[in-house]
């Protein structure tokens, strides 16, 4: 495990993450600054404790309006001809993509 700090809300945190993992952990935490700030300017006189349970929840409904898509697209139906479609313009994009290396 290797060691690092990231900022939230003007204090450091050590985080401790498997190598290679700090980059995706450091956009993660600036993902959570912005939402931390923007609740800052909305509601300006706000304490510590309701400022996270605020960005909990704000990052919570981010979650279920993704898997809300994600229930959406799964369940939604796809003709067989729209598929023999896709299946035909792929072919031909990639035999252009083939023809277009070849030059």
């Amino acid at each position: 495990m290797r060691s690092f700090h990231i900022k939230l809300n003007h204090k450091i945190y050590e985080i401790a993450c498997d190598p290679g993992e700090e980059a995706r952990i450091e956009k993660l935490a600036e993902f959570i600054e912005e939402k931390i700030q923007f609740l800052k300017k909305t509601f300006q006189t706000v304490s510590d404790n309701h400022l996270l349970a605020l960005t909990t929840l704000l990052l919570a409904d981010d979650i279920f309006d993704k898997q809300d898509m994600i229930q959406s697209f799964s369940t939604s139906k796809i003709s067989e001809e729209e598929i023999k479609k896709i299946d035909f313009l792929t072919r031909e994009v990639s035999n252009f993509s083939e023809k277009l290396k070849s030059k």
